[in-house]
């Protein structure tokens, strides 16, 4: 199959973002929306936030609600997690949330995932969290407090 075949075909089957309503950011890389009349969680796919109680979880969180509050809201899912949320891309205004979070510091990008050089483009940067000294990554966080 020629290439240019190959990627037209890829192009047809990738997703197109679904319009939600937003209901609320519960912190940097977890909303809640309407679907079908009820209330579901998203997490945002290939980023960790610090949390709530951690050094810039409110940050992070406020960050993603200052974008996102009043904005059109599209979701391009990948799956679920175990928690049983949607797991996905989150688009507010058409700005891809997932990297503007890691982009501007106030997101972990999984070392596998596509957002690794935005990450690293913020830390070389010092800007949200990056500019602390004893920065813990939100999984090692989360391992301490059980």
């Amino acid at each position: 199959m020629p290439l240019l075949a190959l990627f037209l075909l890829c192009f047809a089957f990738a997703k197109e973002p679904e319009a939600v309503t937003l209901v609320r950011v519960i912190d940097g890389d977890t909303i809640k929306i309407v679907e079908n009349g009820r209330k579901v969680s998203v997490r945002l796919w290939g980023i960790d936030a610090p949390e709530m109680t951690q050094s810039f979880g409110k940050e992070s969180r406020d960050f993603l609600h200052s974008r996102c509050a009043g904005a059109r809201v599209a979701i391009v899912r990948k799956g679920k997690d175990k928690y049983r949320r949607i797991l996905g891309i989150v688009f507010c205004n058409g700005e891809n949330m997932n990297e503007a979070l890691v982009r501007n510091g106030f997101a972990w990008a999984y070392l596998h995932k596509k957002y690794v050089p935005l990450m690293e483009s913020a830390r070389k940067q010092r800007r949200g969290l990056w500019r602390e000294r004893n920065r813990v990554a939100p999984h090692l966080w989360r391992q301490k407090r059980g």
